[in-house]
């Protein structure tokens, strides 16, 4: 026997219920590190009154759920370790998902420099080795330096690093 949706009608909990509500947000947190505006966000899609959604916000922040500052250094350190971002790209993520400024420089300066420029100066190589084919030193400079803005990097840091190289 098959059991469809329908033969279990009052077994689920609206999602309105702020004990659902609760319950699925602590989900949503568990699942990976959350900014509060993210999970400020789903509550409000559950349809809940804004004090119910206050009250859930609060319970999750004493429970350990949610934490901003937790976030930005997880944000932070996964985005300069497996994306390779810059520090630029970092900060502009974190704003655009509403962190404070004080807990976005406090991740930042959690970035070890020497593994900071070690990546910058990789990704140059990177860059350099698929640009072998030109010949025009400006145009290979023009072309990395945008690539490394791009990806986040400081400009004076990537003259830095291009100075010290010889480009052909």
């Amino acid at each position: 026997m098959t059991i469809r949706r329908s033969d279990k009608s009052g077994s689920v909990l609206p999602v309105n219920d702020p004990a659902v509500a609760l319950a699925k947000a602590r989900s949503f947190c568990a699942y990976q590190e959350r900014c509060r505006a993210e999970v400020v966000t789903r509550i409000h899609s559950f349809g809940l009154a804004r004090e119910q959604c206050e009250q859930i916000l609060d319970k999750l922040e004493e429970e350990g759920f949610l934490n901003d500052e937790r976030f930005a250094e997880a944000y932070a350190g996964s985005k300069f370790r497996i994306l390779r971002w810059g520090k630029m790209k970092i900060r502009a993520g974190l704003r655009s998902k509403g962190v404070a400024e004080e807990l976005i420089s406090r991740a930042l300066d959690l970035i070890d420099e020497e593994q900071y420029m070690k990546c910058l100066a990789d990704q140059l190589d990177v860059k350099l080795r698929a640009l072998q084919a030109i010949d025009d030193e400006r145009v290979i400079k023009q072309k990395i330096f945008s690539y490394l803005a791009s990806k986040g990097f400081e400009e004076n840091l990537i003259f830095q690093e291009l100075n010290k190289r010889y480009i052909k």
